[in-house]
């Protein structure tokens, strides 16, 4: 007879994947200071190959309001520019033939607003894909109590299991949204 615990431990590996994907997502979220994280994952057409920013080039900050962005290789310089200047973040480009600078701008009170906003429905996505995760796992456990697989014992333990296992995930989630919002919202 398979054990229940194993089964609803199938659901922290999910878990896991999905905070971590909130993280890449909140790191690519331009809060007021530089980092480079917002532009690492930008999508550079290099030799008709989409290919990652951060594959293609050094991205450092130059200061706390500019990036520079120094290419492997010098023939990019016109295509990250493109690529930088075409991503939603809109953000003011220059090309000097070494190197590629980007100035971020201060945030308004009214952007900061907006990005909070976007923090948040970035995490309630992360929640939806936990909470399918778990649906999923509770169908099959359903599904083996109608076969005769697993105890109703089984069913309300994994149940119990799985709830615990999603409230968890979801105050995790929380305490990054308020971190994220903080450091949105200090000017």
């Amino acid at each position: 007879m398979p054990d229940i615990n194993q089964i609803t431990k199938e659901l922290e590996p999910k878990i896991k994947e999905a905070l971590d994907h909130l993280e890449t997502e909140f790191r690519s979220l331009h809060t007021g200071r530089a980092s480079t994280a917002i532009l690492e994952d930008i999508m550079v057409s290099y030799y008709g190959t989409k290919t990652p920013l951060k594959q293609l080039a050094n991205i450092s900050v130059a200061d706390p309001g500019n990036l520079a962005i120094e290419p492997y290789d010098k023939s990019s310089l016109g295509e990250i520019e493109k690529a930088i200047k075409e991503s939603q973040m809109s953000l003011p480009v220059m090309n000097d033939g070494n190197f590629v600078r980007v100035a971020l701008p201060p945030l308004s009170e009214e952007r900061r607003r907006e990005l909070t906003k976007v923090v948040r429905d970035k995490a309630e996505e992360v929640k939806v894909s936990i909470r399918q995760a778990r649906e999923q796992i509770w169908e099959r456990i359903q599904n083996m109590v109608k076969n005769k697989e697993l105890t109703e014992d089984d069913k309300f333990r994994g149940q119990t299991d799985l709830n615990k296992k999603v409230e968890g995930a979801n105050r995790q989630i929380e305490e990054k949204v308020k971190t994220k919002e903080q450091e949105i919202l200090k000017v």
